[in-house]
């Protein structure tokens, strides 16, 4: 799982990276954590109680990462 994925926060000119990186790095291509993504993860070895906490939680599932991502968080500079 990582937290922090880009969302909104991509350059504009990031279309112009090779596809792969935009998967891997910026997210592109990740999708919700639906009933049937849980049904298909656990089949593949995945705890059904973990994907619940991660949809929940909003989480998105990275295909090419075969892993979580979650949302920027922002906190202030005490957080640190």
């Amino acid at each position: 799982m990582v937290k922090g994925f880009p969302g909104k926060l991509k350059k504009k000119n990031s279309k112009k990276l090779p596809k792969e990186f935009r998967e891997l790095f910026l997210g592109d291509g990740a999708e919700p954590v639906t009933d049937e993504l849980i049904n298909e993860l656990v089949d593949n070895g995945w705890s059904e109680v973990e994907l619940r906490r991660y949809q929940q939680e909003g989480a998105i599932y990275s295909r090419p990462r075969n892993s979580m991502l979650y949302p920027p968080e922002y906190g202030s500079s005490e957080d640190f």
